[in-house]
């Protein structure tokens, strides 16, 4: 009895060192293949969008103001690399929760054919299903609160970046020591309506923008815009969006088309190796290559049956189809705002006149009006299907 518990323990031992092993390494191994995948299929970014080639506008890029704006971005970097790092600890999580119920379903497939005779390694592989199955339940419970503060951290991330370019720079950019000072304020209040570790609801997001956009619409038509800070405000904020957008869709069109010939190819292998069994049997030719051809068969079903689940439950189609109606729209908002930018172009001075200032708060705060309905967007797709594995 005593030897019997003592070969269950070690079973128990070696079985959760493979599966923790496999799982941790099926983590790094699907980062490491993220970022080849998008280093190998970078795309050159957009030209210039379609409006008038405006020639003062188009190379003023506020010189005189960069310390200050480069001073904002630096402490916004270090909000980005939350978000980045909290992306990644989940898609880290859910990748390990594939590999642990791979590695489970292949234990079991190897007992069932190749190994049922040999009672031994039959019991040890029922000891690694218990082992991968119990990780990949601990995976999915760690991915599920990974997911909801990769979201909280894309928020306030959000958040922050719209400051960035509204407060820092089109509204009153401050002296630089000030900056700082200013960021942190906003991003006490932003972190405090996030407390309690939970995304926003939609609700208390539009709220809380609602009351900046009545504070910023004032704060734009208190005084006069300097033209330096209104061309980079165009380029920094409207188009720069216009070309994420546009190279975000491309990404998640390419991984469709690689998850597409995944599938196509783990449903064709698992019809071959099918077609080759019943051969073998109708010509009565058995052998002991029949055991291995169900153990691949099973190997390749559970494949299929995994790459149909990621295929169909993922935000990849939801999101390729959010960002190709906000490419419209924001398409939509730039014709608009054509009319604006030939007006600045031909304005004499460093100062636009006061009356562009009501035209250029009502666009700037329509286009934020639309970027903050995209992250509500965004939210939603990604609390209620399953992330989609990307970079973006």
């Amino acid at each position: 009895m005593g030897d019997s518990l003592d070969g269950l323990l070690l079973q128990m031992g070696v079985a959760i060192v493979l599966a923790l092993s496999f799982s941790c390494g099926g983590s790094r191994a699907w980062l490491s293949f993220r970022d080849r995948f998008y280093r190998g299929n970078a795309k050159p970014e957009p030209g210039r969008p379609d409006v008038p080639d405006f020639a003062t506008l188009k190379t003023v890029l506020c010189d005189a103001d960069e310390a200050v704006r480069k001073g904002a971005t630096l402490l916004l970097d270090r909000y980005h690399e939350d978000a980045i790092a909290a992306q990644n600890r989940y898609q880290a999580a859910a990748a390990a929760v594939v590999a642990a119920t791979l590695l489970g379903f292949l234990s079991f497939s190897f007992s069932l054919t190749l190994a049922e005779d040999n009672e031994c390694i039959v019991q040890f592989c029922s000891v690694l299903d218990v082992a991968c199955f119990g990780l990949a339940l601990y995976f999915f419970f760690r991915a599920t609160r990974a997911n909801r503060t990769w979201i909280s951290a894309r928020i306030v991330n959000e958040l922050l970046r719209q400051w960035c370019v509204l407060d820092n720079l089109l509204v009153a950019p401050p002296e630089e020591p000030e900056v700082a000072s200013r960021f942190r304020r906003f991003a006490a209040e932003v972190e405090a309506a996030m407390e309690g570790g939970g995304s926003l609801k939609a609700s208390e997001i539009r709220r809380f923008w609602e009351t900046r956009r009545a504070e910023i619409e004032q704060r734009i038509l208190a005084g006069p815009i300097e033209r330096a800070r209104f061309a980079t405000h165009f380029l920094k904020r409207p188009w720069a969006q216009a070309r994420w957008f546009a190279l975000s869709r491309q990404h998640l069109v390419d991984q469709g088309r690689w998850r597409s010939v995944a599938l196509l190819l783990a449903f064709s292998v698992t019809v071959v190796l099918s077609l080759t069994k019943t051969f073998m049997l109708v010509s009565k030719s058995r052998s002991g290559s029949i055991p291995l051809l169900e153990f691949l068969i099973l190997t390749f079903i559970g494949a299929s049956s995994a790459l149909t689940a990621i295929y169909i439950n993922q935000n990849a189609r939801s999101l390729i189809h959010r960002y190709k109606s906000q490419s419209r729209q924001i398409d939509n908002w730039l014709s608009n705002y054509n009319a604006v930018l030939m007006q600045a172009d031909l304005s004499p001075g460093d100062q636009l006149p006061h009356a562009m200032g009501k035209m250029i708060a009502a666009h700037v705060l329509n286009f934020e009006d639309l970027m903050i309905e995209e992250l509500l967007d965004w939210v939603a797709i990604s609390e209620n299907d399953v992330m989609e594995l990307s970079a973006s």
